[in-house]
């Protein structure tokens, strides 16, 4: 029966072993089975054949789709977006926290290389978002929604890009501070434990 839900993370591979252009296709789409599945893709834009994608939600073959890659970005498909359930402009690696790492991982890959003496360097003073980097919040059924929406609120980015879908460069380029869960801190008001454990092992 497979996966329930299938988040994709591989890179592009035209060639090879194992190409993933048009990993996920019209073959893989077009069984009545993936009513109940969901699919996610923040890899690659092509690694999903967007045509068939579309196809299989128009077709109701697909319970949900989430995209943060399309093909031919910045010329994304408008029908696509439309019916997609979360949609983003290619900005899954953009957090403040991600691209410090990125910075962190080639600046030591440079200085191993070369041999110079950064090889342990990390960066310093990665900025906040506007308001800061402390939510409070009161213990409740949706607390761990909650908290992971005020780390991150998708949906805001999924309005931006259906709003201006042909701003989709300027999305990028000018996207905000964004902070990962982990760099958050919760003041929980009431007690809940169990959930404030799941929190805190989700970061």
């Amino acid at each position: 029966r497979g996966s329930d839900i299938v988040s994709l993370h591989v890179p592009l591979e035209r060639e090879g072993l194992h190409p993933t252009v048009h990993l996920i296709d019209s073959k893989r789409l077009g069984s009545d089975g993936n009513r109940d599945k969901i699919l996610i893709n923040s890899s690659r834009g092509a690694v999903v054949d967007n045509a068939a994608l579309r196809e299989a939600l128009e077709a109701g073959r697909l319970r949900a789709a989430v995209l943060d890659v399309w093909e031919n970005e910045p010329d994304i498909d408008l029908r696509l977006l439309q019916l997609v359930d979360i949609s983003t402009p290619h900005i899954a690696g953009y957090s403040a926290d991600g691209k410090a790492r990125g910075t962190m991982m080639a600046v030591r890959a440079v200085a191993e290389a070369l041999d110079l003496p950064r090889k342990d360097w990390s960066p310093a003073g990665i900025p906040e978002p506007e308001g800061g980097l402390v939510y409070e919040c009161e213990a409740g059924e949706d607390l761990v929604e909650m908290a992971l929406l005020a780390s991150y609120d998708i949906l805001a980015d999924d309005a931006a890009l259906r709003a201006h879908p042909e701003n989709f460069e300027y999305l990028r380029g000018h996207y905000p501070v964004r902070r990962e869960a982990p760099a958050w801190t919760l003041r929980l008001h009431g007690a809940d434990e169990a959930k404030a454990d799941v929190l805190r092992k989700l970061g």
